[in-house]
């Protein structure tokens, strides 16, 4: 299964950068001098994390602009360039302000004039206005390996709730629970990884009218329900009965008015926890719970994922509408219990006329608890969920229940999958695709049909082949969703996901593979470092070593390992997981030609 370990991916790639260096170093004939270089070199995990070359060129330029133009209000712009390591381009700015100059040339000589001496920057070339900055090799060099190393817990940060997957019981999972569970998980992997404490949570739909369609039509049939413990797997009630049940029930409720009060009825008695319709729920949602699970364990979504449903919050709801009405901001619409925000045309319903509450009650109970404990809120959930979310949290604050200004409540939405010969977007109910489940099982259809056209059948045993291509399959599924914006729709294309070539996950474990030998055969050459967690130390590189030559291949790839942390910043401020997704790839493309144009490890003898 491929999971997004870039961290340790990226720190394989940094050794093999300096190890090279130091193979390469006049004293490598001396074995033992040799050796000792580098194991310290290479030890770096417990020295303070570095920099980034962003965030170190941004105060260097702060500071020269400050010099240069003192007391003028500006935001320093560095960002990567295609011309140089990176480029500054206050000057544009700044010339409009007329601070002696409106030409940004000159103003940017003046900038680059002001620079503080620093240990970082190779040369600066001015063009029309752009800053171009090149960094010195020895500094690459020097931060290659800490630039790696994850943030330590640090305290004064936030802590985060992530509220994704969110399935509704006796439904299969379809693609837009895949989206929202690949994302979160992603997200919460990234921010863990920067330091911060993190809670996942599932809000499952087992508490509304779909389960009161289910639990009536059964109720209906006199079905009865197979749980795998006492039945045989070939008896045992699945998913997809369930889901075809809801189906039927769905098209029943929408001609049939005595079936839909019976629904209704069905859902005040189930939140009024009686027995007989309890124990029917309690079943169905284990059925559903165990599908979920299985599906969950083959994209590697995080165990740590907790599953709270609508019925957890029921106790509270009564409570949220009571407190909403005493402080007089809902009040009674046609029967209803509604809060009008001068944002809306329409009021936030929170109470039905016949008593029933609504998934945005639940919600306001579920946005209410974390409020008590955490000061960030993510709710990974898609574009059709917008107005409500943005409804959601102005309640929440004009409640009161926001008591920090620090707290940040965001809805993460994303787009939708569409067909590939429609365009249009996969339903499940249309039968575009049956479940998320199909989907995979596709997928490893498709990865095995890969492998034999690619010719890889020879080498590989029957057992090895349906080892990588279980495996493969998911993982292609979890990186083709997540490579690409959330905020954009994007085509399913079976063939694609599993491509060997291209950015696709079988290019990136290719890369990796090749990471993997280069492990096999150090160890062979006794040539490699020691565990990560045995780091002492940061030593700086020798100046012996800086002096070999830096091949552009090398310098590329020894940059881009730098660059690491800075892209985790960028999608903790974006939360666009697909930032990662880019960099692996820049990441893998960058290796590949290291590996083919420069000797890594001594020639066989």
């Amino acid at each position: 299964m491929l999971v997004l370990r870039t961290g340790a991916t990226t720190i394989r790639v940094a050794v093999w950068c300096r190890l090279r260096r130091l193979r390469l170093a006049p004293d490598h004939h001396q074995h033992n001098t040799g050796h000792l270089l580098l194991r310290r070199a290479l030890c770096t995990a417990q020295s303070p994390r570095t920099q980034t070359p962003r965030q170190s060129l941004t105060d260097l330029f702060t500071a020269a602009i400050a010099r240069a133009f003192p007391d003028t209000p500006f935001c320093t712009a560095v960002m990567p360039s295609s011309t140089a390591d990176y480029q500054c381009n206050n000057a544009f700015g700044l010339a409009k302000l007329g601070l002696g100059s409106s030409d940004p040339a000159e103003v940017a000589h003046r900038i680059v004039c002001a620079l503080p001496a620093n240990d970082l920057i190779a040369s600066t070339r001015v063009v029309a206005g752009f800053i171009n900055v090149s960094l010195r090799d020895e500094w690459i060099l020097n931060n290659v390996r800490a630039a790696t190393l994850p943030r330590q817990p640090t305290h004064g940060l936030p802590k985060v709730l992530i509220d994704y997957a969110s399935p509704n019981m006796a439904k299969e999972l379809h693609v837009g629970n895949m989206r929202s569970m690949l994302i979160g998980d992603t997200l919460a992997r990234i921010l863990e990884y920067l330091g911060y404490e993190v809670t996942r949570i599932s809000h499952v739909g087992d508490w509304g009218t779909p389960m009161g369609l289910v639990i009536a039509s059964l109720q209906d049939s006199r079905h009865a329900l197979a749980l795998p413990d006492n039945a045989s797997a070939a008896a045992a009630t699945t998913v997809a009965e369930l889901g075809s049940i809801y189906a039927e029930a769905k098209k029943r409720f929408d001609s049939d008015k005595d079936f839909a009060a019976r629904v209704h009825a069905t859902v005040r008695l189930l939140q009024q926890h009686d027995p007989e319709t309890h124990r029917i729920w309690g079943a169905v949602c284990e059925i559903s719970r165990r599908r979920f699970l299985h599906v969950a364990e083959r994209l590697a979504v995080s165990e740590q994922l907790v599953e709270r449903g609508e019925s957890a919050y029921a106790a509270d709801l009564p409570d949220i509408v009571g407190e909403l009405t005493r402080s007089g901001l809902a009040v009674e619409s046609e029967g209803a219990i509604v809060v009008p925000l001068p944002t809306h045309k329409t009021p936030f319903v929170i109470q039905k006329r016949d008593g029933g509450y609504l998934y945005s009650t639940t919600d306001l109970a579920a946005l209410r608890q974390p409020l008590r404990s955490h000061t960030w809120l993510l709710y990974v959930v898609d574009n059709g969920q917008r107005q409500h979310f943005e409804m959601l949290f102005q309640v929440a604050r004009l409640a009161g229940w926001v008591r920090n200004s620090a707290v940040r409540m965001e809805h993460v939405n994303f787009g939708v999958v569409q067909h590939e010969s429609s365009g249009k977007r996969i339903s499940s109910r249309k039968g575009d695709i049956a479940s998320l489940s199909d989907l995979l099982d596709r997928s490893v259809e498709a990865a095995q049909k890969a492998l034999l056209s690619a010719g890889h059948k020879s080498s590989l045993s029957e057992d090895e082949q349906r080892t990588l291509v279980t495996h493969l399959g998911p993982g292609a599924v979890r990186y083709f969703e997540l490579l690409h914006s959330r905020h954009s729709n994007y085509v399913f294309n079976i063939d694609n996901i599993v491509a060997l070539k291209g950015n696709t996950a079988a290019y990136l474990l290719y890369a990796y593979t090749r990471l993997v030998a280069l492990d096999r055969r150090a160890a062979e050459l006794h040539l490699l470092p020691p565990p990560v967690e045995q780091a002492t130390d940061n030593p700086r590189i020798p100046h012996s070593v800086c002096e070999v030559e830096f091949g552009a291949e090398e310098r590329r790839l020894s940059l881009r390992v730098c660059q690491f942390g800075e892209r985790l910043e960028a999608i903790t401020q974006l939360l666009t997981p697909h930032l990662l997704c880019d960099y692996l790839f820049d990441l893998a493309t960058d290796f590949n030609l290291f590996y083919d144009n420069c000797r890594i490890l001594p020639a066989p003898t």
